[in-house]
């Protein structure tokens, strides 16, 4: 499985979601970790099925966002 991970490792805001990534990145077998850099088209456009870790300022819970 594929996680796309969104933020910025320049900005201390916004780099959260690429820390914890990296801090999991080799405890979890059978886990990709692809890390999408700020204003890069999103790599995942032909695919059906979609994971993507990123932080939001304000939200105090992990929240699962599903749709289309």
């Amino acid at each position: 499985m594929r996680i796309y991970v969104f933020g910025n490792e320049y900005v201390a805001e916004d780099k959260r979601a690429i820390e914890v990534a990296r801090e999991l990145e080799d405890a979890i077998e059978d886990i990709s970790f692809v890390f999408v850099k700020p204003n890069e088209d999103v790599p995942f456009v032909n695919e059906r099925h979609v994971v993507i870790l990123d932080t939001v300022q304000g939200i105090q819970d992990v929240v699962l966002v599903a749709g289309d």
